[in-house]
């Protein structure tokens, strides 16, 4: 067998894996699947180097876009209870496809603390297959990728095990309890972009999907936490995305600071800016028509 065939077999066996975890656990998980479908095909033709890159999408594709990150983050907790990774390997491929995807496919040319810990994260993997930080020839990349392959593979093989555990485990209900609190609360980036379309396509507002979802994603986070497990967090979601977007509508003040300052001799800091802000924005909130001279005229007459 040549190294594209051994690839083709292994992939295959990776993709039945996949879809043996996904039967299982749409009986037990309110008829839903972990991974679901997966646009993006492998195919075994091409240079070694390619076919490595599109192993790596695919398995970033099924871990963090099409699988459940909070669903996977929470069977990865659960190998410790079940003994499934002592090394700590197991649990460290899930990150590492995550680095591999976003060196070999994001620019990470900027030397901050995120950029070079997966440039670290990568080269240590690439040095402990083919003794280098970063692989130089075909043979180099066919050795990465059948590695990337046969990690990925035990990960998944795993995933399905612990799956079966806790189907057989006398916690059995507890444990699909936290599973389902957990997931629930959980919502991906392409969830929140989806559900800002619909509630912008429903009071017709424009605006980009992206910059307002990484803008307040932390917030509604936060609030999906706070809710009650038996809440109906979609429902709730699109109620705070139709707050966030009315909210998000009213005109910017045309007052500053520093035309406070000019106009009252008010010094930068002072507790007096504040209270003056906070009066010009609860003008403007009721009157958005107002202009800057009028608020100062409003606020003159006021002090």
């Amino acid at each position: 067998m040549n190294s594209s065939e051994e690839v083709l077999k292994s992939f295959d066996k990776l993709s039945a894996c996949k879809q043996e975890i996904d039967s299982i656990v749409s009986q037990i998980i309110e008829g839903d699947q972990l991974f679901g479908s997966i646009s993006i095909q492998f195919t075994s033709d091409g240079i070694p180097e390619c076919r490595f890159q599109r192993v790596t999408s695919w398995l970033y594709t099924l871990y963090w876009e099409a699988g459940k990150k909070s669903d996977i983050k929470f069977l990865v907790e659960l190998f410790d209870k079940f003994s499934l990774d002592a090394g700590r390997n197991l649990s460290s491929h899930f990150y590492l496809v995550q680095s591999l995807r976003t060196l070999l496919q994001h620019n990470i040319a900027n030397e901050d603390a995120h950029n070079s810990k997966i440039q670290r994260n990568c080269s240590e993997w690439f040095e402990s297959i083919c003794e280098v930080s970063q692989p130089e020839n075909d043979f180099h990349w066919e050795k990465c990728l059948l590695k990337l392959i046969d990690e990925s593979q035990s990960f998944l093989e795993a995933i399905l095990k612990c799956i079966q555990l806790i189907e057989s485990n006398e916690s059995k209900d507890e444990l699909i309890y936290q599973w389902n609190m957990r997931r629930k609360r959980y919502f991906s980036p392409w969830d929140y972009d989806n559900l800002i379309r619909e509630v912008m396509g429903d009071i017709g507002v424009t605006k980009d999907v992206v910059q307002l979802r990484n803008r307040y994603q932390t917030k509604w986070n936060k609030f999906l936490k706070n809710l009650s497990i038996d809440a109906n967090f979609t429902f709730e979601l699109k109620k705070l995305i139709l707050d966030t977007l009315l909210d998000d509508q009213e005109k910017l003040m045309p007052l500053m600071s520093d035309d406070i300052m000019s106009e009252f001799g008010i010094a930068a800091g002072s507790q007096d800016m504040r209270k003056i802000l906070a009066k010009a924005r609860k003008m403007y909130r009721i009157d958005s028509e107002l202009t800057k001279e009028q608020l100062l005229a409003i606020l003159r007459a006021d002090l």
